[in-house]
């Protein structure tokens, strides 16, 4: 028997991304249920309903609605995939943990707020809900694999870090803070710089994060209007990790230009990214999660830790 899926919210990271894209793609909550055969998808919802059809007839899903309510009680569903605008992701999960499914997939962020997200995380224990936050790259096979080897200090240890990012704190940037509180321990400093656009939630600032083993990552954002970016750049005592689109490593070596020293670049390993593909892998786990009562990849606690973080850089004073 299946497990029955709805999507809430029918708008790019729902589908879209999917059908602007190759047939090797699985960027979507849409493609990624479509791929997995114990998954059926069996209803959708959105405020316009207009959309939310459209949506359905290019997927194939039965049933359109633009009552959440009435979705989630005729449908049953055991996974309910939040794909809303991010200001409406409390409320909808509110609204959700009541029908009591055994999976939700929240996008990123999970709340706008630290203690919003710290009632999720606790709602979803109480009721024994496997929470999974999309947080692609904690799932991307490329990263997760990375991962491994900064733990085992195959590059040294890291020395500083710098992130461009746009679209905003708590959209783009929480990625990567997400991403380094796993790699490098927990936030122990915070030093904003300057806020460059602001939104009635979100903020694009630039900053500095204190790791555990880390000193400094930078955060610089890029204006929005322009084009979406998102890049790492990582110095560790061994190589430099670099992550414009997949990951390049350079390794340190003696240098042929100045006798007795150790410079980059003679020696590049390039590991192709995953990501085009990791949503498939969110879905996949919290399957597995479900059918064998087996933990998920990313515990939505770390998801939470990042809120906080994110909240404590927006209420910061220059």
């Amino acid at each position: 028997m299946k497990l029955k899926a709805v999507i809430i919210g029918c708008g790019n990271i729902a589908g879209g991304y999917d059908l602007l894209s190759d047939s090797n793609t699985t960027m979507t909550h849409a493609k990624a249920y479509k791929n997995n055969p114990n998954v059926e998808t069996v209803g959708a919802f959105d405020v316009d309903l207009e959309k939310a059809q459209r949506f359905c007839k290019i997927w194939n899903i039965s049933k359109s609605y633009s009552d959440l309510k009435k979705m989630l009680a005729d449908c049953s569903p055991d996974i309910v995939s939040i794909c809303s605008p991010n200001e409406t992701h409390f409320e909808i999960f509110q609204t959700v943990v009541g029908f009591r499914p055994k999976g939700i997939i929240c996008e990123k962020p999970m709340a706008m707020f630290y203690e919003q997200a710290l009632k999720m995380v606790k709602e979803a224990e109480e009721k024994k809900i496997a929470l999974a936050v999309n947080y692609i790259r904690r799932w991307d096979s490329s990263f997760t694999s990375l991962h491994r080897r900064i733990q085992g200090g195959e590059f040294g240890s890291c020395q500083l870090g710098r992130v461009l990012y746009t679209k905003g704190l708590f959209h783009n940037a929480s990625h990567a803070i997400n991403l380094m509180q796993s790699w490098l321990g927990e936030v122990n400093s915070i030093d904003l710089h300057r806020v460059t656009e602001k939104s009635k939630d979100d903020v694009l600032a630039d900053f500095s994060l204190g790791f555990k083993d880390c000193p400094q990552i930078i955060f610089q954002g890029l204006n929005t209007n322009n084009y979406n970016y998102f890049e790492i750049d990582l110095h560790f005592t061994k190589a430099r990790i670099s992550i414009p689109k997949d990951i390049h490593v350079d390794w340190a070596q003696k240098s042929s230009l100045v006798p007795g020293t150790m410079s980059l670049g003679g020696q590049t390993e390039i590991i192709p990214s995953t990501l085009h593909t990791a949503v498939g892998e969110v879905v996949n786990d919290i399957v597995r999660c479900i059918l064998t009562n087996s933990p998920l990849k990313m515990y939505p606690i770390d998801a939470c830790k990042t809120i906080q973080v994110c909240e404590q850089i927006r209420n910061s004073k220059i």
